[in-house]
């Protein structure tokens, strides 16, 4: 499954708006992943198709945590902000694999595939989104854990807040 979320179709026919910001948080002490509100969906929510979530060691990318909805027998959907974590049933149909939990101090790249209502006269009323989010989890001395957003800059992610 690993590649599932890369974008299968690309140049000058994508819709601006395809690429949306993921929302990371920490709940419980667990990574938490969500699709953010999108103002072009009437429902508010998106049907989703899968996520994947990658670990960066070096030039390397790696999958350590997978959901594949497009076997379940029904459309997984899900609002804004209701959140996703790793080893949580998701339901009937859905393949999860899971390497490895995210821990701190590593570096990981989040996509989530999906489609949302659109009331756009020209559509067949779904459109595709991908949300993406890059990120670190830092500890501090109470072992707490918190999620840092790597911003981009220059064409890239600037990895170098994970270590400020």
């Amino acid at each position: 499954m690993a590649g599932l979320l890369l974008p299968i179709a690309g140049g000058c026919t994508q819709p601006s708006d395809l690429y949306q910001r993921a929302i990371v948080t920490i709940v419980d002490g667990q990574v938490c992943v969500a699709v953010t509100s999108d103002g072009n969906n009437p429902s508010n929510s998106t049907r989703l198709a899968g996520l994947t979530l990658s670990r960066l060691s070096g030039d390397r990318t790696e999958a350590v945590w997978e959901l594949d909805f497009t076997a379940a027998p029904r459309s997984f959907v899900i609002s804004p902000q209701e959140c996703l974590r790793p080893g949580e049933p998701h339901g009937e149909g859905v393949t999860e694999v899971l390497l490895a939990k995210p821990v701190p101090g590593e570096r990981y790249m989040l996509s989530i595939m999906g489609a949302v209502l659109t009331n756009e006269p020209d559509d067949d009323g779904w459109v595709t989104r991908l949300y993406r989010e890059n990120f670190c989890l830092k500890q501090n001395v109470l072992s707490e854990t918190s999620i840092v957003s790597v911003p981009w800059g220059a064409g890239r992610p600037r990895w170098e807040v994970c270590t400020e």
